[in-house]
């Protein structure tokens, strides 16, 4: 088994540990990842935060330099969970986001990244998700189930 599968795999079980409580009574986890998230421009630093908080109840604040965040995505939710101290995704979620009224922009391919944005529906501001290199081949995947299309750029 490559670096990658390795790194994959132990990413995989840590989320699917810390977001098997969060679960809602027959809810699965459909994919587990790993993205930077943070803001969609310098103009909207302030509202995409201020939406964040709105929409975690105040536990989500995005910061001006993306944070590192394991995402669990089920069949009915989205839940990003931070990346604690030891590297490893903290218990508590920090946002739990429902799948409806969740779109993706288009996947942009990078030389080590994959990269979209996330629009809430009845909000102005959205979020962006960085993929890092073992995690880039999530990114289409995500962004697929999220917008109900397939991606052929994978």
């Amino acid at each position: 088994m490559d670096r990658e599968a390795d790194v994959n795999e132990k990413m995989q079980g840590w989320v699917s540990a810390v977001a098997t409580p969060a679960l809602e009574q027959g809810e699965r986890i459909e994919i587990s990842s790993v993205a930077s998230v943070g803001t969609v421009s310098l103009k909207r630093r302030a509202a995409t935060a201020a939406v964040a908080g709105v929409l975690s109840g105040g536990t989500l604040m995005v910061a001006v330099q993306p944070k590192k965040f394991f995402l669990a995505l089920t069949d009915r939710r989205l839940l990003l969970f931070p990346q604690g101290m030891s590297g490893k995704p903290e218990q508590k979620p920090a946002a739990i986001l429902s799948r409806q009224g969740l779109s993706t922009s288009e996947v942009k391919n990078g030389l080590l990244t994959a990269a979209f944005e996330l629009a809430i529906e009845g909000q102005e501001k959205g979020l962006k998700f960085v993929f890092p290199l073992p995690a880039r081949a999530d990114a289409p995947v995500i962004a697929a189930a999220l917008t109900g299309h397939t991606d052929a750029a994978r």
